[in-house]
């Protein structure tokens, strides 16, 4: 059993509704944080950041550090344990579930579920309980997902706390999260009466034409040649404009903004059905510094017969010299990607609704 396939990431879940989901009667009914699934070779970990009310021996030792999870058995395993050899041995399959707080206002809270975790290393000067440092296989740094942002941050010196474990993954990037990095990524927002439109449905085709287009590796190798400084956004573009074009898209299109006396034209667009269409821009490394993704929404907003934007962004930044240096001494750097689905998210909200029916954002 794949329980990646049966559950989502960053979504909320109670014991019962596990029990019922993973089909293991038993766990709705366990107080413990660690449950043996009697269908799979699975272990699940439930794990309360904050340890309210709970006796010293449970110690702060339980938060992320970028992709690495650290996690204190139970007081009772050492590293002889079955349970801890098999963890070690990779015989079990470790899956997250985390909350910040047990209870809120005396209202138990639900688990996020927080993916699959691989172990990595543990603490030999460690037993009962054992200190263990997972990588997290599920780990997302572009995630939009208020709840996994809000777990992935917390540290216990956020409420007066530290931890009591010598290992520190400070600075450390794995090799999964660089190769994360690179990767590119997609979000997309739409407005709830038009999710189930014949529209968006051909808009949503679209796009997965062309994210799966940009998934492909010669692409990817294609945009890391050109995406270094001094490189323009139309070069970039032209990365894209033969698949776009395949797909129908027209270049630099005219007259959609006739009513007004602009000189705005549109990298990109296509119609949709009879009555709208789509609009594409492509940024680099002025996204977010000159609000070019605002002035992106803005050009979708005005224009005619046009309620759809795709918008193409960096995931890191890498304008000049000293972002690359950044970039490849640690592999971090400023995400305009990041950046945008903060800007975009909130026209999404039914109070904030434009005419902007859709937007559908490619990371690169």
């Amino acid at each position: 059993m794949n329980i990646n396939e049966l559950l989502t990431l960053g979504e909320q879940y109670s014991k019962k509704e596990l029990s019922k989901i993973l089909r293991e009667s038993n766990l709705e009914l366990i107080r413990e944080g660690v449950y043996s699934c009697k269908e799979s070779s699975s272990y699940l970990l439930f794990v309360d950041l904050e340890k309210n009310n709970k006796e010293e021996r449970f110690h702060f030792n339980d938060f992320f550090e970028g992709d690495y999870f650290h996690w204190d058995s139970q007081t009772k395993q050492n590293i002889d344990s079955p349970k801890i050899q098999s963890i070690l041995s990779g015989d079990l399959s470790v899956y997250l579930f985390v909350r910040i707080s047990q209870k809120i206002k005396s209202i138990t809270q639900p688990f996020v579920y927080m993916g699959q975790l691989e172990y990595l290393e543990h603490d030999p000067k460690t037993s009962n309980p054992v200190h263990i440092i997972f990588g997290s296989m599920d780990y997302d740094d572009f995630t939009s997902n208020s709840l996994l942002k809000e777990i992935y941050d917390w540290k216990p010196s956020k409420i007066g706390k530290s931890s009591s474990t010598s290992i520190s993954k400070e600075g450390h990037i794995s090799e999964r999260r660089q190769i994360n990095y690179s990767k590119p990524s997609k979000t997309e927002y739409v407005q709830k009466q038009f999710q189930n439109s014949s529209e968006w449905k051909e808009v949503k085709h679209l796009s997965d034409e062309i994210f799966n287009f940009i998934r492909e590796s010669r692409t990817i190798e294609k945009i890391n040649q050109v995406n270094k400084p001094g490189t323009s956004s139309s070069v970039i573009q032209s990365v894209f404009t033969p698949k776009l074009e395949e797909l129908g898209f027209s270049s630099e299109k005219q007259n959609l903004f006739r009513d007004y006396e602009l000189f705005l034209r549109p990298d990109f667009y296509k119609k949709i059905g009879t009555k709208t269409g789509v609009i594409i821009e492509v940024e680099r490394g002025k996204t977010n510094i000159n609000n070019m993704d605002f002035l992106d929404f803005w050009k979708c907003h005005i224009c005619n017969g046009v309620n759809y934007l795709f918008l193409f962004v960096p995931k890191v930044l890498l304008q000049n010299q000293k972002h690359i240096e950044k970039w490849e001494k640690n592999k971090t750097g400023q995400s305009p990607y990041l950046t945008t689905n903060k800007h975009i998210e909130p026209f999404f909200r039914e109070e904030n609704y434009t005419n902007v029916r859709g937007v559908v954002l490619f990371g690169y």
